[in-house]
C-alpha cells in the first residue's frame, strides 16, 4: 500500500490571506505550542494564511471533521495509517512528533508487570492503535476497555486497573499528588509510531499543492520557534489559549515533547513512507 505524502519543495510566499480551519486533536496545552507560535511570530501571516485553531469537541474525530470539510488542516496521530488503509483520502503532511507519547499507567504496588494487566480493567480511546497493538503483542487477550474519561482519579481510586496517557502529561498530575505509578510503554516492544501529525485531505493537497506546502512550512517554523521558546510560548498560552494546566504543568510537558520530537538528531516534521507503511502492519 502507498502512502500519499507530501513533499517538502519550498515555495514562494502567497500574496492574498486565506482563513483557514486547522483542527486540533485536544485542549488548548503545550502539545500544540507550534500552531500558537506561529501564528503569533506571524509565519501564517507570512504564508498567505489567517489561521483559525480549533479544539477538539466532546466525542469529535479530527480526520472526520478534516473530511467533512468543517476544517482544512488537522493534527491527529498514528491513526491516519489506519484511515488511510480503509480508504479515507488522508495525508500526513508533517510527523511533528516522531515518537508517540502514548503509554500506559499503572499502580505499581498493584500491577508489577505487563502480564498482570491480563484479566484487569483498561481504560482506553478507540483511536489510540498503538496500544492495542501493544497488548496483542504482549499477549494480553482478555481485558475489559472502559471508555477513557480523561480523569486520573479513576486510577488512583482505583476504577481500573490501567489508564491510557501521554508521557507529556498525566506523570506530571500522578507525580504532583504522589501516586505511585509505573509506565509500560510500546516502545518497549518495538513498537515505534508516530505521534501528533499535521494532516490534510487528498482533495486540497490535489487543488493547491503550493499552498498546502506553504503552511506545512509556518507549521515547522513555529514549531522551532516553540521548541526554542518554551518560556515564553507557555507564557502566552496562559494569556491567550488556557489556564487549564499550571506554567509548571505546561513547561513539564514542553521539556517531554521535545524529548519525543527529538529536534536536534531530525528536521521538524520528518516522516517517510516506509514507517507509515510499517504503522499501518503493525
Amino acid at each position: 500500500m502507498a502512502f500519499f505524502l507530501l513533499s517538502c519543495l519550498a515555495v514562494a510566499p502567497a500574496w492574498a490571506l486565506e482563513h483557514v480551519v486547522l483542527q486540533l486533536n485536544w485542549k488548548h496545552q503545550f502539545q500544540f505550542a507550534g500552531y500558537y507560535a506561529a501564528i503569533e511570530q506571524g509565519y501564517f501571516r507570512e504564508a498567505g494564511f489567517d489561521v483559525s485553531l480549533r479544539e477538539l469537541p466532546s466525542g469529535g474525530n479530527p480526520v472526520e471533521i478534516v473530511l467533512n470539510g468543517e476544517a482544512d488542516f488537522g493534527v491527529a496521530a498514528s491513526e491516519l495509517a489506519w484511515h488511510r488503509v480503509q480508504g479515507k483520502p488522508v495525508v500526513a503532511l508533517a510527523a511533528i512528533v516522531q515518537h508517540s507519547p502514548l503509554i500506559l499507567l499503572v499502580n505499581r504496588r498493584k500491577i508489577g508487570d505487563i502480564d498482570s494487566l491480563e484479566g484487569s480493567r483498561i481504560m482506553l480511546a478507540p483511536h489510540e492503535t498503538e496500544l492495542f497493538a501493544y497488548l496483542r503483542r504482549e499477549e494480553i487477550r482478555q481485558f475489559t476497555t472502559v471508555p477513557h474519561t480523561f480523569d486520573t482519579r479513576d486510577l488512583i481510586e482505583g476504577r481500573v486497573e490501567a489508564m491510557s496517557g501521554y508521557a507529556t502529561d498525566e506523570p506530571y498530575l500522578l507525580r504532583k499528588v504522589g501516586f505511585p505509578y509505573q509506565i509500560f510503554n510500546p516502545a518497549a516492544v518495538g513498537i515505534n509510531f508516530y505521534g501528533d501529525t499535521l494532516f490534510t485531505s487528498e482533495q486540497r493537497v490535489k487543488a493547491s499543492p503550493d499552498r498546502v506546502r506553504a503552511f506545512r512550512q509556518a507549521v515547522v517554523r513555529g514549531w522551532a520557534y516553540a521548541l526554542a521558546n518554551p518560556e515564553a510560548i507557555t507564557d502566552l498560552i496562559l494569556v491567550r489559549y488556557s489556564r487549564r494546566h499550571e506554567r509548571d504543568h505546561l513547561l513539564f510537558e514542553a521539556n517531554e515533547l521535545k524529548r519525543l520530537m527529538q529536534p536536534d538528531l531530525v528536521e521538524i516534521g520528518q516522516q517517510s513512507a516506509s514507517r507509515w507503511q510499517q504503522i499501518a502492519e503493525t
